[in-house]
């Protein structure tokens, strides 16, 4: 384990939380975050990756540093209430119109790795589109639910894929490709543009990956990019724009407008109800 000094790990500390109060980010991320700026004495080793774990956890416990989704772990509890009035209420909080009524196409959000999910999560709400995390290779149900959705609309649907820039992050899209049948796939990162664009810091790719070859002679170097290495400012810009290519702004903001006057007069309802 490299030694760093006090100084060294406090500006890498300061970094990891900063990204960690910009939003919701996971251990991972932060380590891909961390190895990606060149200002950091930190490096893409399992012993950086373990003291960063280690250093953060300890600041948690003291409430010094920004909270950590953990998506691998939760606790169940169970959902009561002190009245049918607090039974209303909580119904009309939870109404909501679809944001996506009456555009001509229906993005989806796809992306590889499951740890993305609080970074993608909430533009997905913004806009009111189907999404998921295919956890590496997908499944046969995950995939046989996402094509009833594609085949539950009348209009085209528009496939918005985030994935890793390596052989098996290709060849992963090239399955989910091949299951799901849409009428427009477009991958928004992490692309060979964006590397430079964005000064990532490429790894060595899986050698014993069985695609590394096919990649190799397609690129010219064996590379892997995590798309963790993005910021989540930038990626969530990414898939915004790519979102709201073909979308139509002012008719979503005039649904929104009428849920706002739909909520109002539930509110009303209940409070009348409940009296």
């Amino acid at each position: 384990m490299a030694y760093r000094t006090s100084a060294q790990w406090e500006a890498i500390l300061d970094y990891a939380a900063s990204m960690a109060e910009a939003s919701v980010v996971t251990l991972r991320q932060l380590h891909y975050l961390c190895v990606s700026n060149p200002d950091l004495d930190y490096r893409n080793t399992e012993s950086d990756y373990k003291q960063l774990s280690a250093r953060t956890a300890d600041l948690r416990r003291d409430g010094d540093f920004p909270t950590i989704a953990d998506l691998t772990r939760s606790i169940t509890t169970w959902q009561s209430w002190a009245s049918p009035r607090k039974f209303m209420e909580s119904i009309g909080d939870d109404y909501s119109r679809d944001y996506s009524e009456g555009q001509e196409t229906l993005p989806v959000l796809l992306y590889e790795k499951a740890t993305l999910t609080g970074v993608m999560d909430p533009i997905a709400m913004r806009y009111m589109i189907p999404h998921a995390a295919l956890r590496g290779y997908s499944s046969e149900t995950l995939d046989r639910q996402i094509q009833e959705v594609v085949d539950s609309e009348d209009r085209p649907v528009r496939i918005i894929y985030i994935g890793d820039f390596d052989a098996d992050g290709e060849d992963i899209e090239r399955n989910a490709q091949e299951w799901i049948d849409t009428d427009e796939w477009t991958r928004v990162a992490v692309n060979v543009e964006q590397i430079d664009q964005h000064g990532l810091a490429p790894n060595p790719g899986k050698k014993l990956s069985a695609r590394r070859r096919a990649f190799l002679e397609k690129y010219g170097a064996d590379i892997q990019v995590e798309v963790e290495a993005l910021s989540p400012d930038v990626l969530r810009g990414l898939v915004q724009d790519a979102i709201l290519d073909g979308w139509d702004t002012e008719l979503s903001d005039q649904i929104r407008d009428e849920e706002r006057d739909e909520r109002q007069r539930l509110e009303d309802f209940i409070s009348e109800w409940s009296e």
